[in-house]
């Protein structure tokens, strides 16, 4: 007989017989470990605990051996923060608390920190029975420790797999690269790379990427397009192509990145972007310039900062929002019209009512209707400007003027007129201009 060894105990003899003749499992979730009050125990079968159980913990590994299909293994992991005991004695429980397992262990004196050593150990419980699948073992991967073998070996299992989450919108993962051609099938649930958009041809243009270690940049004409730059590692410089005999040709330059290093867009020689040498871009700003094929490379969607024009070559409001092919900062619609909000202040607003009566009331030789409320669908700021009315009555002779409240900021009203009187009711229509900031 060894000298040392695990036996089942009689409890959990019964409990197996009971769960191999019912199809049932016996669920072992703890081991505990005990210093035998300072003598080596005999393992018996009658006993019911341990003869002085110093820790229980839920069980970290449990397996069956690959070598012996009837052993089943058991391991736990006692941390540096536990001990002060001698080992002398080990035992498994199931979820009801009963011992399953009992066995006694090569004396093994366990330090703590606090007495000058440490170390963390594993005890190794094995316990062979006649059906190891009438046998679960629970462990609780939030309360235990795993071993160093235990991790590698999952380690070297993941390495060796492919069965890794794929990337997808909204969440990390591992990604499978498109070719070109698969971009061209436009499949909306594929990712793309920089180069698998380039090479696909969708742009219609290249796509060029510049990162700090090209810097400085000397764009080319087989360039134009669009142009990624990522400052994140230090500045950026990009030098366009002259202007001279390149009309029209276009550059869509954009910030991927958002730190403090700037990016600079520098002309040729005495070639001007929109009257300046340079211009910078900072965060994740962007500009799209146009050549005019003379000396002068003109920023998309210029508009003036003076006076009521809306649109005046050279200013700049290249990094605004646009809406469509204007520089528009927002445009919508609601119950009570439409309205534009352009970048330098102005805004349009389009109304449309009806009248409830025919132009019938007569004011000498003219004729009204009555009077129509109406809200602007985008309140004015610093007072209205201009506003044109007009009228449909299919009268040749008929207008649309102010009410008899006249129009504000935020709310007016608007009446139909005639040279004669008319039973139709009109449609009133209005426009104003004016600013939103």
């Amino acid at each position: 007989m060894p000298s040392f060894y695990t036996i089942l105990t009689d409890v959990g003899q019964a409990k197996l017989a009971n769960a191999i003749a019912l199809g049932q499992t016996i669920d072992i979730t703890d081991l505990a470990v005990g210093d035998g009050n300072g003598a080596l125990p005999v393992p018996d079968t009658s006993r019911t605990a341990l003869v002085n159980e110093v820790r229980r913990a839920p069980i970290n590994l449990s397996e069956v051996d690959a070598q012996n299909p009837s052993w089943v293994v058991v391991e736990q992991v006692l941390p540096p923060d536990v001990g002060g005991w001698t080992i002398r004695e080990i035992g498994v429980f199931d979820t009801e608390g009963d011992l399953i397992g009992y066995g006694n262990y090569p004396e093994t004196y366990k330090p703590v920190l606090a007495e000058g050593s440490s170390r963390t150990q594993t005890i190794r419980f094995v316990m062979e029975v006649s059906d190891t699948e009438a046998v679960t073992l629970k462990v609780d991967p939030s309360v235990v420790l795993a071993t160093r073998g235990y991790a590698d070996n999952l380690m070297t299992t993941h390495e060796a797999s492919r069965n890794h989450p794929s990337g997808t919108t909204v969440a990390k993962g591992m990604l499978r690269l498109a070719t070109a051609d698969r971009v061209k099938q436009y499949n909306a649930a594929d990712a793309l790379t920089a180069a698998a958009l380039r090479d696909s041809g969708l742009l219609g243009a290249a796509l060029t990427v510049v990162t700090s270690a090209e810097s400085p940049k000397a764009l080319t004409v087989a360039e134009a397009g669009l142009v990624l730059v990522d400052a994140t590692n230090g500045a950026v410089t990009l030098n366009l192509p002259a202007a001279s005999g390149n009309s029209a040709l276009h550059f869509i330059i954009i910030r991927t990145d958002a730190s403090a290093n700037v990016v600079t867009v520098a002309a040729d020689g005495t070639d001007t972007i929109s009257s300046v040498a340079s211009i910078t871009l900072n965060g994740t700003e962007r500009v799209s310039l146009f050549s005019d094929g003379t000396s002068t490379w003109r920023r998309a969607f210029d508009v003036s900062l003076s006076g009521d024009n809306v649109f005046n070559g050279d200013n700049e409001f290249g990094t605004m929002p646009t809406v469509g092919n204007n520089p528009v900062v927002e445009s919508g619609s609601n119950t009570d019209g439409q309205w534009t909000r352009y970048a330098d202040g102005t805004q349009i607003c389009a109304v449309e009512v009806k009248s409830a009566d025919g132009i019938v009331y007569a004011y000498g030789s003219i004729y009204s209707s009555d009077s129509v409320a109406f809200t602007w669908p985008a309140a004015f700021t610093g007072g209205l400007g201009r506003v044109a009315q007009g009228a449909r009555t299919g009268r040749s002779n008929s207008w649309c003027g102010l009410g008899g409240n006249g129009i504000g900021d935020t709310v007016g009203t608007l009446a139909g007129y005639s040279g004669s009187s008319s039973g139709a009711t009109p449609n009133l229509d209005a426009i104003g201009y004016g600013r939103w900031f």
